[in-house]
């Protein structure tokens, strides 16, 4: 009895040995680092601090609670055996967390981006990486045995306590500090845009203006496609193909407001606010609804940046509404990932495959005063629906802008848009958007809708691993056209697109006079590149002297704008 209470006695004097570092290490993983995550880049979730907090503090305390109990076990162990261990597993402890917390706030330079596309961890850079990450282990655990030795365990011990209150307390201050300059908007309730599914299948009996969105789709690979499977060119039999299309960015976030609203973003003030302008004063929007289209907007998160919900609710399918997140189990479980994608050893970080976009499928919403379906933007769900649900129609026109996900990473998609295990291949991912694109023309056919309708074809962007300004650009007009396709190499922009809607809207057809520009024309184009579809720290303007295909003939003007604040 007396030995149990002087053991409880000894274990109240070292309680804090086990307490203090389970605090730091838990604070770090389930409060600092996503917390860090989301101030630096609140832009990429739907999700706000309230939404968050909740399900972070849970696990907070859930993982103390845990490395604290493994902590004591550690103790009464080493207490019962006799063993001076202790002592080094508390510096163990210390030392983890500074090289994770190295790790993660400054070994981040060659840090893949999280969107989707595979990683190739063989190259130089991330093995460079590997190795200073094994000499930085290396050194603190060097540096923790000789303050050991020198200064003996027992007072290193002592301190343990005071340092890890310290560095708990630095990690809060400085998650503090790093929010004050935008706290307004970090404190903002989230009432996003909803994207629903509802009339994805509704269209006029009398006129459609379509645009197929398809992302990531360049269009001399696609010409690689077709010319593969020569039966496929038979899918555009009315379209005019323009080959020599130039885009405008390499990434949807920028390609998405210019392509509808001709508006260009050169890092001037918020994104956001550019992005709400931009698409209430869209020439296209604005002109549709004049005309008395309906208008459908299925673009899943690109529409979270709209800051008007008057604005955004012009669109059929989107409401206004608090989303909410449908499983915190999930949740904590793509957080775990991300911080780990982050602090983790490069070598251990391979083993992680994520895209930060994967929060989006945890959300819940309620919109328009009951649950609604949202929308699913990639091509296995849009072709299952086309396989699957017939057309509904209505008298009134309608305006229809649907994204898929197209070729765009993860490269996991065959030719009948199946995912696959095997080599990804950008190639096959191509395939699979043909796949898609013939059997929506198909719908459209059999639901007797081809032919009153404009069809654009085309992608926010072409592949962005080389330089994304190849976008796929095919067009019918609303005549009755039964041509084989025609394949244009006029030197054509996506500057030109505002004027070009205009006159398909006036009945023009997608072939010659569409655009002011024929083949053979000589022509300077405009392109605006950065290397981060997440963050964009500097853009820099280039001219396109040849064509498309000629990459050689893209050089920067040394027009360069600098970084801006995102949101």
């Amino acid at each position: 009895m007396k030995k149990g209470l002087r053991l409880l006695d000894d274990f109240r004097r070292d309680s804090g040995h086990c307490l203090w570092p389970a605090v730091m290490i838990s604070f770090m993983l389930c409060i600092y680092a996503p917390l860090t995550y989301f101030i630096t880049s609140r832009e990429n979730f739907w999700f706000d601090f309230y939404d968050m907090m909740p399900p972070l503090l849970l696990a907070f305390v859930v993982l103390a609670a845990v490395v604290f109990a493994l902590n004591a076990l550690v103790w009464l162990f080493c207490r019962l055996s006799g063993m001076k261990a202790f002592g080094w597993w508390v510096v163990f402890e210390l030392v983890e967390w500074l090289y994770i917390y190295i790790q993660g706030n400054f070994l981040v330079r060659n840090l893949p981006v999280l969107n989707g596309e595979d990683v190739p961890w063989q190259e130089q850079k991330y093995q460079n990486e590997i190795v200073l990450g094994y000499v930085v282990l290396i050194a603190l655990c060097a540096v923790a045995v000789l303050v050991v030795l020198k200064l003996h365990l027992y007072r290193v011990l002592k301190a343990i306590t005071p340092i890890c209150i310290a560095f708990t307390a630095f990690m809060l201050l400085t998650t503090c500090l790093s929010a004050i300059p935008d706290y307004k908007q970090i404190l903002k309730r989230n009432d996003i845009p909803v994207v629903t599914r509802d009339n994805l299948m509704n269209y006029s009996s009398q006129k459609n203006f379509i645009i197929l969105l398809t992302d990531y789709t360049d269009s001399k690979v696609m010409q690689e496609t077709l010319d593969k499977y020569p039966e496929d060119y038979r899918i555009f039999d009315g379209f005019t193909y323009y080959r020599n299309m130039q885009g405008m960015y390499p990434f949807t976030r920028f390609a998405f407001v210019q392509l509808v609203s001709g508006e260009t973003y050169e890092n001037k003030g918020a994104y956001a606010d550019f992005l709400t302008r931009a698409l209430n004063e869209s020439p296209l929007l604005l002109e549709a609804e004049k005309r008395g289209y309906r208008l459908d907007a299925y673009v899943k998160d690109w529409l979270s940046f709209y800051q008007d919900p008057k604005g955004y609710t012009r669109f059929s399918n989107v409401y206004s509404g608090e989303a909410r997140i449908s499983s915190v189990g999930d949740f904590l479980y793509h957080w775990a990932r991300m911080v780990g994608f982050r602090y983790l050893p490069y070598g251990l970080k391979k083993n992680i495959t994520l895209r930060q976009d994967e929060f989006s499928d945890l959300m819940s919403v309620g919109a328009g005063g009951q649950e609604r379906e949202l929308y699913d933007w990639l091509d296995p769900a849009f072709y299952h629906i086309l396989n699957t649900e017939k057309a509904e129609k209505t008298e009134e026109p309608v305006f229809k802008l649907i994204h898929i996900s197209g070729a765009h990473p993860p490269f996991r998609l065959n030719r009948n848009v199946e995912y696959f295990e095997g080599e990804p291949s950008y190639e096959s991912n191509m395939e699979a958007t043909v796949t898609v694109i013939r059997r929506y023309l198909e719908f459209l056919k059999e639901s007797d809708l081809f032919d009153n309708s404009v069809i654009l074809i085309m992608a926010d962007h072409g592949d962005s691993r080389n330089i994304g300004n190849r976008p796929i650009f095919f067009v019918k007009g609303y005549e009755e056209e039964t041509h084989e396709i025609d394949i244009s190499q006029a030197p054509v922009s996506y500057e030109d697109l505002q004027e070009t809607y205009r006159r398909l809207l006036d009945g023009h057809s997608g072939g010659e006079g569409l655009f002011d520009w024929k083949e053979g024309d000589y022509r300077e184009r405009r392109y605006l590149l950065y290397n981060n579809p997440l963050r964009t720290t500097r853009i820099s303007e280039h001219l396109l002297y040849g064509h498309v295909d000629d990459q050689d003939s893209l050089k920067p003007t040394g027009v360069v704008y600098d970084y801006f604040e995102l949101n």
